[in-house]
């Protein structure tokens, strides 16, 4: 939580605070809800990516960007549209 009120909000954090139970005080309220932190939300969209990006990095069929090349232009490979859903195809189709 005292990383996150330093790296997401960008605030000072002094090695030896002056008021230590001050500063706590002041996280704390920056905090808010201590069941949703702010850095959560950040910490699943990059995994959110990561697990896309190794999707499409294993799929045999699309190029590095995810896009497969047809007789009649480029498609978005369907193997990574709603990644993570159920997916109930067994082709490229």
């Amino acid at each position: 939580m005292i990383h996150e009120w330093a790296a997401i909000s960008g605030n000072y954090l002094p090695e030896s605070p002056y008021r230590p139970i001050g500063l706590l005080g002041a996280i704390l309220r920056w905090h808010g809800n201590l069941q949703a932190p702010p850095g959560a939300a950040e910490r699943a969209r990059d995994a959110e990516r990561a697990a896309v990006r190794a999707a499409v990095d294993a799929c045999p069929v699309c190029d590095a960007s995810g896009w497969i090349e047809l007789a009649d232009g480029l498609h978005r490979c369907r193997r990574h549209l709603n990644f993570g859903a159920d997916q109930r195809f067994t082709d490229n189709a």
